[in-house]
C-alpha cells in the first residue's frame, strides 16, 4: 500500500494520472511486469489498472447496479454474481435500483469505488477516495479495500491529506513538493524524518503513540 501525500499543486493528481496510464510523461516511462503501460491497448490496460479520479460526476440516469456493472466493460461480459458480492462488499444492496444521480455525494463515492475493484485489476489506484465520505464510512472503506488487496497480493496507490488514515492503512510514503522534490519511505521510517516532514506540510506537530498505534497531531 503506498499513500502519497503533499500539499495542493505538488502533482500528486498529475503522478496518478500518469501511473494509470491516461497522462502520458514528458520523459521517461512507465512499466508494469516488464511492460510498457503505454503500449498496451486500453482493453489489456485496463484489466490491469483500475483508477478513480478525485471528481466524476454523470448525468446518465444509471442506477447502482448498472453503474458498477460497466466496471467489467473491459472484459465485454457480466457476471450477476460479480456484481452482487461487490455491492454486498461495499454495503449496497438495498440501494441497487436507485438511480445514481439521486445518490448523495458519499453514496456516489461508494458506488464508484465498487465500480473500480470489480474488474479485480492487479493496481488499483486512489485519487482521494474518502471525498464527501463521513468518518465512519471511510474507515469502512479502507478497511474493506486494504483487506481486499493484502488478501489477493494487488498493489494499492492512494493520495489522502489526512495523516492519520495513512499511518493506518499505508505501507509506504511517497512525500511530493512543488518543484519535484520527493521523499519515499517506509512507513515506520517517517518518524526518523520529521523535520523533513515538517518542511513538506509546513506546520508544527508531533508524533504520539497510543494503544500501539502512532498518531499525528498538528501543534
Amino acid at each position: 500500500m503506498l499513500a502519497v501525500f503533499g500539499k495542493n499543486g505538488s502533482g500528486k493528481t498529475t503522478l496518478l494520472r500518469v501511473l494509470s496510464g491516461i497522462l502520458k510523461p514528458i520523459s521517461g516511462e512507465v512499466f508494469f511486469d516488464g511492460e510498457n503501460i503505454f503500449k498496451m491497448d486500453s482493453f489489456s490496460r485496463s484489466k490491469k489498472i483500475s483508477y478513480l479520479p478525485q471528481f466524476y460526476e454523470s448525468e446518465v440516469p444509471f442506477t447502482v447496479y448498472e453503474m458498477v456493472e460497466l466496471g467489467l466493460y473491459p472484459y465485454r461480459k457480466v457476471k450477476k454474481d460479480m456484481v452482487d458480492s461487490v455491492l454486498n462488499l461495499f454495503d449496497l444492496k438495498k440501494i441497487r435500483n436507485k438511480k445514481f444521480t439521486e445518490l448523495s455525494g458519499g453514496q456516489k463515492q461508494k458506488v464508484l469505488l465498487a465500480r473500480s475493484i470489480i474488474k479485480d485489476p492487479e493496481i488499483l489506484i486512489l485519487d482521494e477516495p474518502n471525498l464527501h465520505l463521513d468518518f465512519e464510512n471511510t474507515f469502512f472503506i479502507f478497511d474493506t479495500i486494504v483487506s481486499k488487496v493484502k488478501k489477493e497480493g494487488k498493489i494499492l496507490i492512494f493520495v489522502l491529506h489526512d495523516i492519520n488514515i495513512i499511518l493506518r492503512f499505508s505501507d509506504y510514503l511517497l512525500l511530493l513538493k512543488e518543484g519535484g522534490e520527493f521523499l519515499f519511505t517506509e512507513k515506520g521510517k517517517i518518524f526518523e524524518k520529521t523535520d523533513y516532514l515538517k518542511d513538506f506540510i509546513n506546520v508544527d506537530f508531533e508524533f504520539f503513540n497510543f494503544e500501539g498505534r502512532n498518531y499525528f497531531l498538528i501543534k
